[in-house]
């Protein structure tokens, strides 16, 4: 709500200032002026903001900057200065209903038909204007010179069209290199989960074998009828590892599950292997403080290798 309202501020302040660069092509008091492209970009970058209430607000802040400009500086009547500028209300608010009618904000992806109804647009409240100046100045419109505003509504709208082209483009370059650098931010991530899963991989093994020798060294040593404390410590030992390697595994699930919906492969190239090894004891070295130089050298070619096990 308070981004809509800043941007209808800037709307209010910019399409006024805008339209005091002008020319007045027909020798009357119509005006071509840069307040209608800059209004009418604002209305195709502005999708968040209704376009009628856009027109609304707009036309009243040229109406007013206007008015109190023809008062103010140049001393012309207030009476005078209501029938001079009160139509270029009507103009904005026309242009922004036959812009909401024409639906323009759905047709990003059709350039060449925005630049169409924008002709058309700023043509058709370019004569509504004319119309009411005229019936305010008791005058006929001057439809000889429709072929002049033509030109202007397609040099004008076509104008806006190419810079706001220019600015989508940029957009989308600067949304993909985002979305880019999210990606490769995932994929470090991934790969650090899958160092980390095949460095647990290789825990939970190690854990299997210390557990097996701990309940191997029990069964000796209840079998030679030695010391039964040392017995029970052993079968105690056995015990804790395989808890270990319990949380290992519940460890090593949860990872899997964070990591992409493909499963783990058992095999991988040997050089793959290896530099999952040598970051992670690189790691391990940080933690420890130290520094250590790794390096790895392959010889040969190697078909990928097994580096999971499974066990139950």
């Amino acid at each position: 709500m308070k981004k809509s309202i800043r941007i209808l501020l800037l709307i209010m302040i910019a399409v006024p200032l805008a339209g005091e660069f002008k020319f007045y092509p027909f020798d009357d008091t119509f005006r071509v002026s840069l307040g209608t492209p800059v209004f009418f970009l604002f209305l195709l970058w502005g999708r968040g903001i209704h376009p009628i209430i856009a027109g609304i607000v707009t036309g009243m802040g040229v109406f007013f900057f206007r008015f109190s400009m023809a008062v103010g500086i140049r001393d012309i009547s207030v009476e005078d200065a209501m029938y001079l500028h009160v139509p270029a209300f009507f103009y904005y608010f026309i242009y922004a209903l036959a812009f909401h009618k024409t639906k323009l904000n759905e047709r990003h992806d059709q350039p060449f038909m925005i630049g169409l109804l924008g002709v058309l647009i700023e043509l058709f409240a370019s004569v509504s204007e004319m119309t009411i100046r005229s019936i305010l100045a008791n005058q006929d419109t001057p439809l000889i010179a429709i072929d002049q505003l033509v030109l202007i509504a397609f040099i004008r709208s076509f104008f806006v069209l190419g810079f706001f082209n220019i600015l989508k483009l940029r957009e989308a370059k600067s949304a993909e290199a985002e979305q880019r650098m999210q990606k490769e931010q995932m994929l470090l991530f991934i790969s650090s989960l899958y160092e980390e899963s095949v460095q647990l991989k290789k825990t939970m093994q190690n854990a299997e074998e210390i557990t097996r020798t701990c309940y191997d060294f029990y069964r000796r040593l209840k079998s030679e009828g030695t010391n039964g404390s040392d017995a029970q410590t052993a079968l105690q030992i056995a015990g804790l590892v395989h808890e270990i390697k319990k949380d290992n595994q519940r460890i090593y699930a949860g990872l899997s599950k964070l990591m992409s919906s493909e499963n783990l492969q058992e095999y991988m190239k040997i050089e793959d292997l290896g530099n999952i090894m040598i970051v992670s004891n690189r790691r391990y070295a940080e933690s420890l403080r130290k520094v250590i130089t790794f390096s790895l050298h392959i010889d040969g070619d190697h078909p990928p290798i097994m580096y999971l096990w499974y066990y139950h």
